[in-house]
């Protein structure tokens, strides 16, 4: 298990923030929104104890035979939300992401406050690509 891994799941329990381990390298929170009613943020955490991590959320699938539609899509929300990144993955799934170094002095708080970050992005974004997902 990640170092960071250790610590950021430490900072959650002792701040009440739930959250649940999919593996020894990811950790998942969960909030409600407005515009989808709950948004998962995955938290992947590097095997190699490097000190960064990638948040990804995943809006929904699009239909097969639109996905240059939705990139064109994607590509106006990277422009807008500086730093993230939408993208549609190899099985049509419309992803946010965002990636980031931290260090052991301040992990726990930068990791909840870009969850937190990723979320409002994630729900902000969401009405341009809603008539794209099945």
């Amino acid at each position: 298990m990640s170092t960071y891994k250790s610590l950021v799941s430490n900072f959650f329990s002792q701040n009440r923030i739930k959250f649940s381990e999919l593996t020894d390298q990811v950790l998942e929170v969960t909030y409600n929104a407005n515009n989808l009613d709950t948004i998962s943020v995955s938290l992947v955490f590097h095997d190699d104890n490097a000190p960064a991590v990638s948040f990804r959320t995943w809006l929904g699938t699009a239909p097969e035979g639109i996905a240059s539609l939705v990139r064109s899509v994607c590509n106006e929300l990277n422009k807008q939300y500086l730093w993230f990144k939408f993208y549609v993955n190899k099985d049509n799934e419309i992803t946010v992401a965002y990636d980031t170094v931290i260090n052991e002095s301040n992990c726990g708080t930068l990791c909840i406050q870009f969850v937190q970050r990723m979320v409002n992005v994630a729900d902000s974004a969401f009405p341009a690509l809603a008539s794209f997902i099945q």
